[in-house]
């Protein structure tokens, strides 16, 4: 009876698609990325287990804790990345912040070969939310079906702005 329950118990796990054995992760994931330079990558393998679901890949730009430094680092990166806007009529400046450019590559892994999924150019700019020690810039939003992929996010400028903040790149189930 034992022998038979057991043996039920590993069939069910080996079957669900929670493979004991398979060490490729699954998001949400984070990856650093260095965007001071051109032409850093930053990639993972990773696994999608179900069906049905669209993923969120952005940037996190990572700063101290707001209550630190009284929020002097803070307000220093939501300037850079988010920009600000100063009404002055009938004068208006603009600052978008910084325009990070970068190409998204999103592989199908199969067991053969890797085949091109996505890849496009986009272009950043902006903050989409914020934390007390984080700001988020979205690049896209992309259904996966469950199988094995391959992402790769790659710098294409010169940001020296950037070299001392640290930046993710960040997926998640949307």
């Amino acid at each position: 009876m034992k022998k038979t329950i057991l043996v039920t118990i590993i069939f069910i796990i080996l079957n669900s698609g929670c493979s004991l054995f398979n060490s490729t992760r699954i998001p949400p994931l984070q990856i650093p990325i260095d965007l001071s330079t051109k032409g850093n990558i930053a990639e993972t393998e990773f696994r999608i287990g179900e069906d049905g679901w669209s993923y969120d890949i952005s940037f996190d730009f990572i700063t101290k804790k707001y209550i630190i430094d009284q929020g002097k680092s803070y307000k220093t990166m939501f300037r850079l990345i988010e920009g600000t806007s100063i009404n002055n009529f009938p004068n208006k400046k603009i600052d978008e912040g910084i325009i990070i450019p970068i190409r998204v590559s999103l592989f199908i892994k199969n067991k053969e070969d890797n085949v091109l999924f996505l890849e496009k150019l986009y272009i950043t700019k902006g903050a989409t939310s914020w934390g007390s020690d984080f700001i988020e810039r979205d690049i896209l939003n992309t259904p996966l079906k469950k199988g094995k992929y391959l992402i790769r996010v790659e710098s294409q400028k010169e940001i020296s702005r950037l070299k001392d903040i640290k930046v993710l790149v960040v997926l998640r189930k949307f």
